[in-house]
């Protein structure tokens, strides 16, 4: 009688860990999913924010191209002048 008694608590001892093994599993892989969600977010936003950047550095660079020529020319026309 404790043969089939002792089997059983062991059958049922392996169904508890298989159940609490699945569960650590769906746990782990719930929760890599989020931080992986997560870092595609953080990024994304760092990517945006070097693209606003390069943009605005983009446009600085075209404005002092201007102001530069304009400069030029305006020391090319004063000594003309003379």
């Amino acid at each position: 009688m404790t043969l089939k008694r002792d089997k059983k608590r062991e059958i049922v001892r392996k169904q508890l860990m298989e159940k609490e093994q699945e569960t650590t599993h769906s746990l782990v892989s719930k929760f890599s999913k989020e931080m992986i969600n997560l870092i595609q977010e953080k990024e994304l936003a760092v990517l945006v924010s070097l693209i606003n950047v390069l943009f605005c550095f983009s446009r600085l660079s075209i404005q002092l191209s201007r102001i530069s020529k304009y400069q030029g020319l305006e020391a090319f026309y004063r000594q003309a002048i003379k």
